[in-house]
């Protein structure tokens, strides 16, 4: 059923928002017409424009109110209004984590109009009820497709400030941000749809000009794609993908003829599914078709493995940022040596490798001679706080210029006093040798 905007008009909507049920409407019908409760609600409070800085923050008191995890950011208020807002999800109350309602709370951005400015897929789970999950398969109750790797990206346009901007599910205005490496996101974008869609390129006529995105699109549809740049996706291949565009006056979908889709796949069974996931390298996206259930995302243990080294990683140090990123998750690869080893086999990080063991290998012997000089002893069996200590001491003296120029030394302090308290890493680089033989 398609409902339109005078459609959603005439609807007959409840104030208490607890027991709206509109099951023959598709999710992004059932929000709109939420958050119009919502915003119902509040006017039924305030006479003065609801977009107002001190009304918005109410609204968010209501939101709060509902217990339910959902939360608001906003725009700085220009002249005491907010020019647009996201609806997100964060720590819902248990009885609540998987409600429909906040499923489709994705970074859902509106207008000080309170109109949809981006509509993006609804919130993925990667916990899931098994046996659910599996009747649901065999009841054709999913659209199912192959995950791309990369980062997923909304395009909307932002008529109070005459922009196209990028959203993720983390930030409505993320465009001219940074990641890893010296493009933003703006630039990877720009790329990946020159490369990839030279059609969609010249129809739409996209420039990246002065940071910023300029193309000829419908103003009135948000897009969201997915897109794999190896500046933020080190290893595989690149390319672009859609992955859902909506119109924002008829909330529909539709699919854009000149951008590749994902590539969807037909499976029965929740067994039959994981048996493909040595077969596909990043896993699998489950899309239920009925507003009862949730998507589903099913990742492989390669997809896994690239999400913990380089896209997940909590960078506790100081110092990290877009430009030195990418070299101190390899130094942090480096210290484990499976780890070290199966990246190796991923990418090309040969030079980067060097410049670590260089560096590493001066600390571990400068280190040494300092422990023999000062006479200290060291366990075996177990690490000794003296070795850190001398590290935090001695590291700035060193002059490893090549890595110096990626990372502060304060960075690496901790990583250091891991890597002298590790005995096997310590073996590796014959610290108990220099130890055990006194021959420094």
């Amino acid at each position: 059923m398609s409902v339109n905007q005078n459609q959603i008009q005439k609807m007959n909507i409840e104030t208490g928002i607890q027991n709206i049920k509109l099951k023959d409407l598709t999710i992004n019908h059932e929000v709109y017409i939420k958050i119009l409760n919502i915003f119902d609600l509040v006017n039924h409070t305030y006479d003065t424009k609801l977009s107002q800085f001190n009304n918005i923050e109410k609204l968010r008191g209501v939101l709060d109110s509902l217990k339910s995890g959902i939360k608001m950011s906003y725009d700085p208020p220009i002249d005491n209004i907010v020019s647009k807002f996201a609806l997100y999800v964060k720590n819902p109350a248990p009885e609540q984590k998987y409600c429909r309602f906040n499923d489709s709370c994705n970074e859902l951005i509106f207008d000080e109009n309170f109109k949809p400015l981006s509509i993006p897929p609804r919130i993925l789970h990667d916990v899931y009820d098994s046996n659910e999950v599996d009747q649901l398969l065999k009841s054709n109750n999913y659209i199912i497709t192959k995950i791309n790797d990369g980062t997923m990206v909304t395009l909307y346009f932002d008529k109070f400030i005459n922009r196209w901007l990028l959203s993720t599910v983390h930030k409505m205005d993320i465009g001219d941000s940074y990641f890893m490496g010296n493009k933003c996101y703006y630039e990877l974008f720009y790329e990946c749809i020159n490369k990839f869609c030279p059609e969609f390129a010249s129809r739409t006529k996209i420039q990246f000009v002065q940071n910023t995105l300029n193309l000829d699109l419908d103003i009135n549809c948000s897009y969201t794609f997915i897109f794999h740049h190896k500046n933020f996706h080190p290893c595989d291949q690149d390319g672009i993908w859609q992955v859902q565009c909506m119109n924002l006056l008829t909330l529909c979908p539709f699919i854009l003829p000149d951008v590749s889709c994902q590539e969807c796949v037909y499976i029965t069974s929740l067994d039959e599914l994981k048996s493909y996931l040595t077969h596909t390298k990043f896993g699998f996206i489950l899309r239920s078709k009925s507003l009862e259930y949730h998507d589903i995302i099913i990742r492989s243990s390669h997809l896994d493995f690239l999400r913990n080294v380089f896209y997940s990683a909590k960078l506790n140090c100081r110092g990290i940022d877009h430009k030195n990123r990418y070299i101190f998750l390899l130094f942090v690869a480096y210290l484990t040596p499976d780890i070290r080893e199966k990246v190796r086999t991923l990418i090309n990080v040969e030079k980067e490798y060097a410049l670590i063991k260089k560096y590493i290998d001066q600390v571990v012997a400068t280190a040494m001679l300092i422990i023999k000089s000062e006479g200290y002893s060291v366990k075996i069996n177990k690490p000794t706080g003296k070795i850190a200590d001398i590290i935090d001491v001695m590291i700035d003296k060193i002059g490893i210029q090549e890595l110096k120029k990626y990372s502060t030394n304060a960075t690496f302090i901790s990583i250091l006093r891991d890597y002298l308290s590790n005995v096997s890493l310590a073996y590796e680089y014959t610290l108990i040798y220099y130890i055990d033989n006194e021959d420094l």
